[in-house]
């Protein structure tokens, strides 16, 4: 009797196992960490910070980076799940300053979402890119303009 309710067990913890496995596949994982906030930049002054990557390095992940708009003359290194949104596609621009080999640098994490700007490299007709990522993976990048100077 005994050997069949170990049996019993052991198929049900193979079974719930299963179950965990496939949901798990199905159903993406959430980035909404607990005691996530909203951290704003603003260049004229006003929000939580001046630059955006004042704001990158002051975030945890799973902060969104909200900026408002104007032209932001900096490069940007991104090594943690952040969400980064401009105001309007059109007025929230970074302009590279060329300090790293592309305006925006995502490495070394996952699930970077970046929308809503205007990325502007500061050379034209040599290797400088806008935006770059390096064993990064699930990252959106949506709704942006990117442009060579």
């Amino acid at each position: 009797m005994q050997e069949v309710a170990k049996g019993k067990y052991s198929a049900i913890s193979v079974l719930i196992f299963l179950v965990f496995t496939i949901v798990s596949a199905i159903i993406p994982f959430s980035f909404n960490h607990a005691g996530a906030v909203t951290i704003t930049v603003d260049d004229s002054g006003g929000a939580d910070y001046l630059t955006i990557q004042e704001a990158v390095n002051a975030a945890n992940p799973g902060d969104t980076i909200y900026v408002y708009n104007g032209t932001y003359n900096e490069d940007i290194y991104i090594d943690k799940t952040i969400t980064l949104v401009g105001e309007d596609r059109t007025a929230t621009k970074i302009q590279g300053a060329g300090s790293l080999f592309a305006v925006v640098v995502i490495e070394n994490t996952d699930y970077v979402n970046i929308t809503d700007f205007t990325i502007i490299s500061p050379f034209a007709g040599i290797t400088h890119y806008d935006l770059t990522l390096f064993n990064s993976s699930r990252c959106i990048i949506s709704n942006n303009e990117l442009w060579g100077e």
